[in-house]
């Protein structure tokens, strides 16, 4: 959608930071994935006291981390993308990319733990069904900002942001009714 209605060089903004982004993810995905193995292991002992401690102590790490990892990477954007040799010509559109994506890394935190947490009691259905939908509601709201709203990059990395949100919002939803 960002090369064919944006342009080549939009593409080449997004693609820039790619790599940064997918190592964020990555590292969003590795802590929450960590952070489920004593609760799986828990809960498939019984102990429920156990735990509900350690969702609470995941959860509060993982605010932790995300206030942490998002304030110093939002504060290294600049620095991460020279390192990486963005081309000057596309750099303004790849920082703002990178910028908004950074700034969603509580969303993809707060998913990736509470998809985990259901993971880990046995249920990876709802949290896939999440992701699907979340992924439709990224490639509309893409269609919306990009050719409609005529945004940009910025319309790409909001939509990606804001389907975050949504998926997170629906595994804490969900959570709290079961």
């Amino acid at each position: 959608i960002v090369g064919r209605f944006i342009g080549v060089d939009a593409l080449a903004a997004v693609g820039s930071s790619t790599s940064i982004t997918f190592l964020i993810l990555g590292f969003c995905n590795g802590c929450c994935s960590g952070f489920a193995i004593p609760v799986a292991q828990s809960f498939g002992a019984g102990d429920y006291s156990s735990m509900r401690s350690y969702v609470s102590n995941a959860i509060r790490l993982s605010v932790v981390i995300a206030v942490i990892f998002t304030i110093v990477a939002a504060t290294l954007c600049t620095p991460i993308l020279h390192m990486v040799q963005t081309p000057a010509d596309v750099f303004g559109d790849a920082y703002i990319f990178l910028f908004i994506t950074v700034l969603s890394i509580p969303f993809i935190i707060a998913y990736n733990l509470l998809s985990s947490f259901m993971r880990s009691l046995g249920n990876s259905r709802i949290p896939f069904y999440f992701l699907i939908l979340s992924s439709l509601i990224n490639i509309i709201l893409d269609f919306i900002l990009i050719i409609e709203m005529k945004i940009g990059v910025e319309g790409a990395a909001l939509a990606t942001m804001f389907s975050q949100a949504l998926a997170a919002y629906w595994c804490y939803v969900y959570i709290k009714k079961n």
